[in-house]
C-alpha cells in the first residue's frame, strides 16, 4: 500500500458508500465552429440540467482547448500529443451536487479517444480549471454515455467495410429511456 494515497484497505470492512441513483442525462446540442463538431451531453445530481450559460462557457473552453496546438509528446516512438483527428467528439457538462464537470472527449487516429476534464464549483458559479493533470478522469454516469459514443464510432466510423459515415455517428446520439442509465 502506497502511503497517503489510498484510505481504504481492501482486508478491513468495506467503506461505507452513497447509494447510487439515477441521474439525468439528455443530448442538449449538436455544436459546430472553427472546425470541432461535439455532440453535447448535460447531466445533473439535482433537478435541473447545467444552466445554459454555464454549458456555454464548456463549450467555449473545449472548442479553444481543441484549437490550440499541443507541443510534442514523444514515447515510444509516437508524437501522440498530435495524432491525425477528425474535430469529432462529445462534450459532457456534468453538475454534481458542489461541482459542474466539463468532460471533453475527442476522437483521434481512427480509434483513439482522447480525454480532458475540468472542474468549476456549482454555486456560486465559478471559472473551469483543468483536472487532468490530477489524474481525474470520469465517473459512473459520465460512463454511460461514453459507452453509447463507444458503440456509435464502431457501428458508423469503424465499420467491418472500412466506410466512414460521420454524419451518421453525429445523429447517433444517446438516449436514457432506450438504454439503461444504471
Amino acid at each position: 500500500m502506497l502511503p497517503g494515497r489510498f484510505h481504504w484497505d481492501p482486508l478491513l470492512t468495506p467503506p461505507s458508500l452513497s447509494p447510487y441513483r439515477p441521474r439525468t442525462t439528455r443530448f442538449l446540442t449538436l455544436h459546430r465552429q472553427a472546425g470541432v463538431t461535439l455532440k453535447v451531453y448535460g447531466i445533473t445530481a439535482t433537478d435541473e440540467l447545467p444552466p445554459p450559460a454555464t454549458v456555454a462557457a464548456a463549450i467555449g473552453l473545449a472548442v479553444d482547448y481543441l484549437a490550440t496546438p499541443r507541443p510534442p509528446c514523444w514515447r515510444a516512438g509516437i508524437d501522440w500529443s498530435n495524432l491525425p483527428g477528425y474535430g469529432i467528439g462529445s462534450l459532457i457538462v456534468h453538475r454534481g451536487r458542489t461541482t459542474v464537470f466539463a468532460v471533453l472527449d475527442w476522437w483521434v487516429d481512427e480509434n483513439i479517444l482522447r480525454h480532458h476534464v475540468w472542474a468549476a464549483p456549482a454555486e456560486p458559479a465559478g471559472p473551469f480549471e483543468s483536472l487532468t493533470p490530477a489524474d481525474v478522469a470520469i465517473c459512473v454516469w459520465e460512463l454511460a454515455v461514453l459507452q453509447h459514443e463507444r458503440a456509435a464510432w464502431l457501428r458508423h466510423v469503424l465499420t467491418p467495410d472500412g466506410t466512414a459515415d460521420f454524419d451518421a455517428y453525429l445523429a447517433d446520439r444517446f438516449d436514457p429511456t432506450a438504454a439503461p442509465s444504471s
